[in-house]
Order: C-alpha cells, then structure tokens, then sequence
C-alpha cells in the first residue's frame, strides 16, 4: 500500500506534464474511474489527444490517415457515459456499442490503403465510426456500405451518418452471413469487424487490386495457439490470385452466426451499387457525370449522330450503366512495342 505522503505514480500518457493538486470536493468523492487506476492525465481525453498518441506511438504512420481520424471524433460515436474511456487506447463494449481500440483502427485504415473513390464494404459497422473514418479518404462520389444486425446500431448509424452530411453511406440491418456473395457487387477495400474462420468466398467480393483486412483465426488449432487470431491483409491481384499476409496477433469478439436453419429462413442480401437518375446524379463519380454532361451536349447538337437518339433512350441508356462503368483502368505494367514499330523505316534503332 501506498502511505498518503508517499508521491503518486507516474502518468502513463503525460510524462512531461506537471503534477497537479487534486481538486477540492465538496461533500461526497466522485467514485474512482479507470483512468484513476492507470494515471491518465484528463487533459488526453481529446480525439486530438488520441490522434497525437497514435502518430507519437506509431500507430498511424501517414498524414492523411491522421487526418482522417481527427476529422471524425470517436467520443461521439460511444455513450457519454463513458467520457473517461472514449479516447483510451482500449477496446470498448457498453452494451450493443462495441468499437476496437484505436490503435487496431489504426492498423487496419493504414493496411487498407484506401484512395479516392474507392468502394467500401464493412461487415460489422456497429455505429458506423469506421465508415465514417474511411468516407474521409475514399470521398463522397464512391460506395461506402455497412452491414450491422443489431437494429439500435443501425439506427444510431444512420443518424451519426446524417448529422455528419454522409449520404453516400449507406447501412443495412443484415447478419453478415446473409450476404450473397454471388449476386452482390464487388468492392476495392473491405473490413471485417469480428473474427471468422479464413473463407475463400470473402476474397470473392474483392475487385482486382482489392483489398480485405479482416481478423482470421489462426491455423494452427492446437497447443498454445488454440483459438489465436491474426489480423490478416488479403489482396487480389489482376490475375484474381489472392495472397494473404499475417499484421499481427489479435483478440476479437467473433461476427454473430445464427444457427443453420435460422440463416436459412432468412433472406439473403444482394448488395449493389445505386442506380443512376437525374436526382442521384451528383452522388455518382466525376468521370460519370462527365460522361453523361457529354452525351447530353452531343444530343443537343445537330450535326451529331446523338442528334437522331431520342433523349429518353439516351438517359435509359446512362441509367443501366454500372455506377463504375466510366472508371479510368487501373495502370498497369508498360509493355515495349516491337521494335519494327518503335523506329522509322530508314532509321537506326
């Protein structure tokens, strides 16, 4: 035990900070928090502070995913309640609203690499805090769609989606197991929120050059790694191989699986992108709304061949394409030409 004259223990987080004379109370204490415990100075219970941690420690390596962390506060997306715990390097559950420590975020955003406009796949999306952090690197003219079962997160998700402009993510109440891999849209970036086994089927959902950061469970089934997790970076590659790399050792809560005859009777969910409309348009990539300002300038000229189509069969046209059909490739590697095509005739190579 500790005798009241000895000096209190070092702050974990606040080295540097001055020692601070308790502030006086009247009549009862306020009962001991968990902050207390580790000596967590109240002034880095900030999503400022958080973000600081995480570059100071490591975790978040790049500027912009910094930014993207910062640009959404985390204490909003947890109970006030639990002021003291929002901004802990800790994971937290309080009653249906579970969200991993930041620094697993962390690892997993950095792991994704996600670029703008890229599509977007969250099963498990709670309260919608990692949509939201990844909707500020993929940007607002993309897909960005979270699957959560539990019906009070999903409305809580919605409104925390609203109050912050993000139309453009879009949340189902599904099981996770209810997606249709088959007939479901396929996504550059996917993250997994709970634990399952390594499926080849999730790999199916990724377009080329997509990646999926999900926590698997170990292969190894038996001594001291019985029921290990590993947070694992899938990427597929253009010739639709996948591999498969190990980040680091994890702990998470398993993805809920009803049981056989449940999921069975339920319906399953076929995710696809929106279609396109006149009131939709601005939600749909430059590159397609360029496209279709195009078609509908060269309808409007004369000496067109557009000039002959009917306008409705034009926009009928545009509302069939896929919400990426105007996407740039992706680069790929430079191939040389023949050489008989390189030079002149008559010239020396």
């Amino acid at each position: 035990a500790i005798a009241p004259s000895a000096p209190p223990p070092a702050c974990r987080f606040a080295r540097d900070a001055p020692p601070r004379a308790p502030a006086p109370t009247a009549g009862r204490q306020r009962p001991m928090r968990l902050s207390d415990l580790i000596c967590m100075d109240p002034r880095q219970h900030s999503n400022l502070a958080m973000v600081a941690r995480l570059r100071r420690e490591g975790a978040l390596t790049q500027e912009r995913t910094a930014l993207a962390f910062l640009n959404v506060d985390r204490g909003e997306y947890i109970h006030a309640e639990s002021e003291d715990l929002k901004y802990m390097d800790m994971p937290i559950k309080i009653g249906n609203v579970h969200l991993s420590a930041p620094s697993i975020y962390a690892a997993a955003l950095e792991a994704l690499d996600v670029q703008p406009g890229m599509s977007f796949l969250h099963l498990g999306s709670g309260t919608g805090y990692f949509c939201a952090v990844v909707a500020e690197l993929a940007g607002r003219h993309t897909v960005n769609h979270g699957i959560e079962h539990k019906p009070d997160l999903i409305a809580r998700a919605r409104e925390q989606a609203a109050e912050r402009g993000l139309t453009h993510v879009d949340f189902f109440e599904a099981n996770a197991f209810q997606l249709d891999v088959v007939r479901s849209m396929r996504y550059d970036r996917i993250y997994l929120s709970g634990a399952v086994p390594e499926d080849p089927r999730l790999f199916d959902l990724l377009r080329e050059g997509g990646v999926l950061v999900a926590p698997f469970d170990s292969p190894d089934t038996g001594g001291f790694n019985h029921g290990a997790q590993h947070l694992v970076r899938a990427a597929r590659g253009p010739d639709g191989t996948v591999s498969v790399e190990r980040l680091q050792a994890v702990q998470f809560a398993r993805l809920v699986r009803p049981p056989r005859e449940e999921l069975a009777a339920l319906p399953q969910l076929a995710l696809q992108p929106p279609g396109w409309s006149p009131a939709a348009h601005p939600r749909f990539p430059p590159e397609f709304r360029r496209m279709v300002l195009f078609l509908l300038w060269a309808n409007d000229q004369p000496d067109t061949l557009l000039a002959r189509v009917p306008k409705d069969i034009i926009l009928r046209v545009v509302a069939s394409c896929d919400f990426f059909a105007f996407r740039p490739p992706a680069p790929g590697p430079l191939t040389a030409a023949p050489e008989a095509e390189q030079a002149a005739p008559g010239t020396p190579p």
